[in-house]
């Protein structure tokens, strides 16, 4: 994934901490994104100079409820991804979960996550905005959007729910890869893949804007080729991170 990290200093004014966009404008001096998939999956990883959140994954074998942690799929600014299994429904999914690593860190139990002083006062008490607590709700918001789009060629939401102080996002697993890591090993696009392209991903983009929800970062790291069939799907809807990138209000 190719989130990015904000950084770790918010700015406040007035009576309380400045709105979360406030930290957008210089978000990427605090990140690194590289287009090099994950071993075995297919998908982008990017990684933070700010904080290692390498060390604050999920351990493999670990459970969420019904699901057994199997391997992390990627890392961005606001979140986690990871391959797990389906215990009951005996299926792979990927899970999302909320981690906005500017804000937030692992507790020493392996699986709570909690607002650090940059996240804000979640009690708030002074006045001041909890920016943990804002993305988690915007991060609840998007999993309840794209839970009603039913489209072949946009990534499919089972559930969500809260637990561990954070809350998670599970989705249909696909194998395949980023059209992103296609286009590193050096191939091009003929016109006739182009237009095969456009095919999929038009009509996903207005499955979505039918729901009132603008995905806002198409490009080729978010197109997702599908093992399968090779449709291309539409991944990676940004969650709380496309949502600060707007407003407080929105």
């Amino acid at each position: 994934m190719t989130d990015v990290a904000y950084q770790t200093t918010p700015i406040e004014h007035g009576m309380g901490r400045a709105d979360p966009k406030s930290a957008i404008s210089e978000a990427n001096q605090s990140c690194i994104v590289s287009a090099s998939p994950a071993a075995n999956t297919g998908y982008s990883m990017a990684k933070t100079k700010s904080e290692n959140v390498w060390g604050n994954t999920l351990s493999p074998n670990s459970f969420l409820e019904e699901y057994r942690i199997e391997q992390v799929l990627g890392i961005g600014g606001f979140g986690i991804t990871y391959k797990a299994w389906d215990t009951l429904l005996e299926t792979w999914v990927a899970i999302k979960e909320y981690f906005p690593v500017a804000w937030s860190f692992r507790d020493s139990d392996g699986l709570t996550v909690r607002p650090n002083t940059h996240g804000g006062d979640i009690n708030g008490k002074n006045g001041l905005v909890s920016y943990y607590l804002w993305g988690l709700e915007r991060f609840l918001d998007e999993a309840r959007i794209l839970a009603r789009i039913q489209h072949p060629c946009v990534v499919r939401v089972k559930r969500y729910f809260r637990a561990h102080g954070t809350a998670y996002i599970v989705m249909d697993y696909e194998d395949g890869k980023p059209l992103s890591a296609v286009l590193q090993d050096g191939e091009t696009l003929d016109e006739a893949e182009v237009q095969g392209l456009l095919e999929d991903v038009l009509p996903a983009l207005q499955a979505v804007h039918e729901q009132g929800y603008l995905h806002r970062d198409i490009k080729p790291s978010n197109l997702y080729v599908r093992a399968s069939d090779q449709r291309v799907m539409l991944i990676d809807f940004g969650a709380a991170r496309q949502a600060v990138g707007v407003t407080a209000r929105a």
